[in-house]
């Protein structure tokens, strides 16, 4: 309106806020640096992004198809009895435990390793018939 950048005074005036608020909030909007900026003069072409990027750790994407992967399965897993949902989450390692051995569940949840083999198996065809999962590979889920 003005054609040019306001006053403090006329944006306290306009937002309501006191003068040294709407100062502070100014003092804070900054220069924003890109990622992509060189982070230094040397001709190595190293930018900030280079510097602060941690090739080790888990990339923003990641965590974010683990945390849907993670809804998915929950949802899945939801539509199944108790028993069953325990043998999948042990036999696949959900829930961050190891994945065990059909033997190993049968000990843990008193049960032969059979009857074991049979909920998994009955599970996972409850699972691959489900119409929620209509187009979804279980391979690529567990």
């Amino acid at each position: 309106q003005l054609h040019r950048l306001p006053q403090v005074d006329e944006l306290s005036v306009m937002l309501d806020m006191d003068e040294t608020e709407v100062a502070e909030a100014l003092r804070f909007t900054g220069h924003h640096i890109s990622l992509d900026a060189p982070f230094s003069n040397d001709s190595d072409g190293g930018t900030l992004h280079d510097m602060i990027c941690d090739e080790l750790g888990p990339s923003p994407d990641s965590g974010l198809d683990c945390s849907s992967r993670e809804k998915i399965v929950a949802s899945m897993l939801a539509g199944l009895a108790r028993r069953e949902q325990d043998v999948v989450r042990l036999y696949f390692g959900i829930g961050g435990e190891p994945c065990l051995t059909l033997a190993e569940i049968g000990e843990r949840l008193g049960f032969t390793r059979e009857r074991i083999r049979q909920i998994r198996d009955s599970a996972l065809e409850k699972l691959k018939n489900s119409r929620d999962l209509a187009g979804v590979d279980l391979r690529d889920v567990f």
